[in-house]
């Protein structure tokens, strides 16, 4: 019993990637209800924080789409670009969840597949797993932000324009997910996603 009680009372940690239109957010917020984690937050969050007192022409990359153009205009490097000034307020939320003992749900384009978050919560004596959600099908995909779009007032056409580069920063998270030895988790191919996060979350 008391070794039980232990397991249950270990801290967890859920880092959860994904391009845009993947069902991110809806695994992050299924996990957080379903397994009882204490908080589920956004790199969209931790984006809108950090801009303030930052101007678009001081920091342009924080004031900007992931998947939008950037200085070079590759969809990748503008990707990756975009995640670098956002990458310190990831961090210390993690860190923030690791110091106080309190299990974490963390989802978003922002966050770049790496092991060192993973490694750091595990050796302070929690359970940690990362994952990266895709849409491996352009239709799933495409009708994916076309369902999460339906009820907002900016629609999905925006992201219909920049679609092939929202699948080339996919293609890019995925290398990067296996490198960094991330679960992957696609509707597809994966009827319960909780199972995957049960089973793997160490």
């Amino acid at each position: 019993m008391a070794d039980e009680q232990m397991v249950v009372r270990t801290p967890r940690l859920v880092l959860i990637a994904g391009a845009t239109g993947t069902g991110k957010s809806r695994l992050a917020h299924m996990v957080a209800h379903e397994m009882g984690f204490s908080r589920c937050v956004s790199t969209d969050t931790i984006r809108e924080v950090l801009r303030v007192g930052r101007s678009p022409n001081d920091s342009p990359e924080l004031h900007r789409s992931s998947y939008s153009h950037g200085t070079t205009g590759d969809p990748v490097n503008d990707w990756l670009d975009a995640c670098e000034p956002i990458r310190s307020g990831v961090s210390a939320v993690i860190d923030r969840a690791r110091s106080q003992g309190v299990d974490l749900v963390l989802e978003g384009v922002h966050l770049i597949p790496q092991s060192n978050w993973i490694r750091e919560w595990r050796e302070s004596g929690g359970r940690a797993i990362g994952v990266y959600v895709t849409a491996d099908a352009e239709a799933q995909h495409r009708g994916f932000i076309v369902e999460r779009e339906s009820s907002s007032y900016r629609g999905s056409e925006r992201y219909m324009m920049a679609f092939e580069r929202i699948r080339a920063i996919q293609r890019a998270m995925m290398e990067r997910g296996r490198l960094a030895e991330w679960i992957r988790i696609d509707p597809l191919l994966h009827e319960d996603p909780l199972i995957r996060v049960r089973q793997n979350l160490i």
